[in-house]
């Protein structure tokens, strides 16, 4: 057989095992149990809601634009500011325990945390980087001016605002605590309201991400080059 042929029948195979492969992991979990997702306090879009576009300032170096930038990727977006005093810290804190155990469990389906801050007159992109670094070194920080911020927020189903200034200058920023879910295509799929606890966040992605990801970005995390 001419060395031609062969490479053809080779790469005939590997198509074929690689179209078995992702149709068996497309077809875990396809019915989404909404029912068991309400325990887990996450809240599913009747249909993925398309989010206004909106620069954003980034710990990367770049601008990024949540709804365009990570196509390919699941982004779960946390809204906190640097100065919170207990809620912000603590979700960081499972937020790095939801990724880490993501990371080694479902490679196929890459996730990525952005932290968008609440307060970005005192959240500059130095500081959060390092602050972020020490929950996980891969979390993206972002910050956007405050009435801009309190736009997107709101399409994400998170509310904030910053409260009076005391004596000294101090403030604290009252907020919702949820997270927001958005898919590959750039859209809102899924609200996981708190608390927020990693283990209920985990058995919450892994019900969603899998039966939501179609075949085209699941070849995609697979083949990056194609």
């Amino acid at each position: 057989m001419k060395p031609q042929a062969i490479g053809i029948i080779l790469i005939a195979l590997l198509a074929a095992g690689l179209g078995i492969f992702l149709g068996m992991q497309f077809s875990k979990g396809r019915s989404l149990d909404i029912e068991q997702l309400s325990l887990l306090n996450a809240v599913m879009m009747p249909e993925p809601r398309v989010i206004e576009a909106q620069p954003l300032e980034a710990t990367t170096g770049k601008t990024i634009d949540l709804t365009k930038d990570f196509e390919g990727q699941w982004v779960l977006v946390n809204f906190g500011y640097m100065s919170c005093p207990d809620i912000c810290p603590i979700n960081l804190v499972e937020l790095a325990k939801v990724q880490a155990e993501w990371d080694k469990t479902q490679p196929y389906y890459p996730l990525q945390v952005v932290y968008l801050t609440m307060d970005p007159a005192r959240d500059d992109l130095d500081t959060m980087r390092t602050y972020l670094g020490h929950f996980n070194e891969d979390f993206i920080g972002a910050r956007a001016e405050f009435k801009e911020t309190q736009k997107l927020a709101l399409q994400l189903n998170t509310v904030f605002e910053a409260e009076a200034k005391d004596d000294d200058g101090n403030y604290i920023v009252s907020h919702s605590d949820s997270l927001a879910l958005i898919n590959p295509d750039g859209d809102l799929e899924a609200v996981l309201r708190g608390p927020q606890n990693s283990k209920r966040i985990l058995e919450a992605l892994n019900q969603i991400i899998p039966t939501q990801t179609s075949l085209y970005h699941l070849s995609a995390a697979l083949l990056p080059c194609h």
